[in-house]
């Protein structure tokens, strides 16, 4: 069953379908890289994008007590635009399948939909029935149950969550006031090339780097890192998913990558992953720190000294 499409108001519930699903159009602000490796499991980016509006069991509850036209027309009352908000989760259960345990793993995105409770408080009042509360999510990844992880309440949400991540948008918010001591901490960390050898420091060149930017005819670099946006903590399973988004979307326009380390010479931060990219451009710099969330990426300019580039809200 499905109701108005997103960002329309006028589409026909399927009445042969076991849940009410709000189709979401899986445009290319959705990270799409196909697979993802969360500790040695293999998520799958699914092909179809929906939002759960009502499980199976309370929709043929609703189609029981109320008829496809009857829920059509409460649907048809409420605007259906939602939002993405790059807030995500991981969650995980074990399902049986054939008598035999089936670890199941999904990646979702909690988006904002406000016609979500409304719609779902509107049928448990027409069929004098209560419908818990949930939270509208699309599922973007997958393991073990191709379908993904049912999350009919609250109470079960709470147990399947494993960990809270931030997913890359394009319409990411602005960050938030960058500290002086945050912006010391990044003037004065160490960045680390291991395949070259190399410890840049902001303010310096760094020898290595200029004969690697030679050999590929480069003209720049920069180091950048997905992990903890806007310097909010992440756990490294998170971080790590974030650096294989980060990879994935340089890949995809054709820049080339050696590892980099981010090291705090204090020892107050944990080591940050990175890469070093080469030959971006400013324009493409400035999107990847709107859509990673990051204060500041480092900018190597052949025989120059290391600079800082902080985000276009704090220049």
């Amino acid at each position: 069953m499905e109701p108005p499409a997103a960002h329309s108001s006028a589409r026909t519930l399927d009445p042969r379908g076991d849940a009410l699903l709000l189709a979401v159009a899986d445009g290319r602000d959705w990270p799409s890289t196909s697979t993802l490796d969360l500790g040695g499991t293999r998520l799958h980016r699914k092909a179809e994008l929906h939002v759960t509006l009502l499980g199976r069991e309370p929709t043929a509850s609703a189609r029981a007590k109320l008829g496809d036209a009857r829920i059509r027309a409460i649907a048809a009352t409420f605007d259906w635009r939602w939002h993405r908000t790059g807030a995500g989760s991981v969650l995980r259960k074990t399902k049986i399948e054939g008598g035999a345990p089936l670890p199941c793993t999904s990646l979702v995105e909690w988006i904002e939909l406000p016609a979500f409770s409304g719609f779902r408080m509107a049928l448990a009042e027409a069929m004098q029935l209560p419908i818990p509360d949930t939270l509208p999510h699309v599922t973007l990844y997958v393991a073990g149950d191709p379908a993904g992880i049912g999350v009919p309440d609250l109470t079960t949400l709470a147990v399947l969550r494993q960990f809270d991540l931030r997913l890359p948008r394009g319409d990411a918010p602005p960050p938030p006031a960058l500290p002086a001591a945050l912006h010391a901490a990044y003037a004065a960390a160490e960045y680390r090339i291991p395949n070259l050898s190399a410890c840049l420091h902001i303010g310096h060149s760094c020898a290595s780097i200029d004969a690697e930017l030679a050999r590929r005819n480069a003209r720049r670099a920069i180091v950048i890192t997905a992990c903890n946006p806007y310097s909010e903590t992440l756990a490294p399973a998170a971080n790590a998913l974030r650096q294989q988004w980060l990879q994935d979307e340089l890949e995809g326009a054709g820049i080339t990558t050696l590892p980099a380390e981010n090291h705090d010479p204090g020892g107050r931060w944990p080591c940050e992953p990175g890469l070093l990219a080469f030959d971006t451009s400013a324009d493409f710099d400035d999107g990847l720190l709107r859509r990673f969330e990051q204060h500041a990426i480092v900018v190597i300019e052949f025989s120059q000294p290391a600079h800082l580039l902080l985000h276009p809200s704090h220049r």
